[in-house]
């Protein structure tokens, strides 16, 4: 059955609560024609169809030319992922609006951008060093695409993050957990340097900065890790 078919089925039993045949759905009828399928969707939805779409697309395995260029600009290529669940529970209290831009530095294969892009309002930005993570995490977003057309929501650059000009009133995730001390500083110093009300979620707690809550969530790698959450009333 194609992808299409699949998360239309995925949808209509999330809506109804009841099993469906394997059969193709009728396509939902749409104010702007160029999408082919409602925004946002709901969690489960979504959830279902990032796992059928990274079924063969892992960040981890990075080669010894791409794990050394990333530790020479001063990064580190360890990999891990914040899970679905994990990251639902940020992003309800976030309550992101069509107005912000969710920035994930050190992005990976682009899971995190995804889910934004799919359950919220928002666009989102992924940012990753490494040139392979990056070209899967672009993979995954074409074949998102064939069902439901969210490439004006969705970024992948292929950049260091400390180079990333961010928007006013950023909202930043980094899985900063084996991130080396000045790495984590030079995302401070980022940060307050960018205008608006910044909104900071980090697994290394940030130099300089005064947390309002720490959560204490699943990774791929851990039952539990802290996320530090700050709020940055900048200039």
């Amino acid at each position: 059955m194609k992808i299409s078919h699949l998360f239309l089925v995925l949808a209509l039993v999330g809506l109804s609560g009841c099993a469906m045949e394997d059969k193709p759905a009728e396509k939902v009828e749409q104010k702007d024609p160029a999408n082919a399928y409602a925004l946002p969707l709901k969690a489960e939805v979504a959830e279902a169809l990032i796992k059928d779409v990274y079924k063969d697309i892992s960040g981890f395995g990075l080669n010894a030319v791409e794990s050394a260029k990333i530790s020479s600009k001063g990064g580190n290529a360890t990999y891990g992922e914040i899970l679905f669940s994990s990251l639902q529970t940020l992003l309800y209290e976030l309550n992101l609006t069509k107005d912000d831009t969710f920035y994930d530095l050190g992005s990976g294969v682009g899971k995190a951008c995804m889910q934004v892009a799919l359950v919220t309002p928002a666009r989102a930005v992924g940012v990753e060093l490494s040139p392979s993570r990056t070209a899967k995490a672009r993979e995954a977003l074409k074949r998102v695409e064939n069902s439901y057309h969210i490439k004006s929501k969705v970024e992948f650059k292929e950049e260091n993050i400390t180079d990333v000009t961010m928007k006013k009133s950023a909202v930043v995730f980094t899985c900063s957990a084996c991130f080396p001390d000045k790495l984590l500083n030079d995302i401070a110093e980022k940060c307050k340097k960018t205008p608006g009300m910044v909104r900071v979620l980090s697994l290394k707690a940030l130099p300089g900065l005064t947390p309002v809550k720490v959560y204490k969530l699943p990774m791929t790698w851990t039952l539990q890790t802290d996320v530090f959450y700050y709020v940055l009333a900048n200039d």
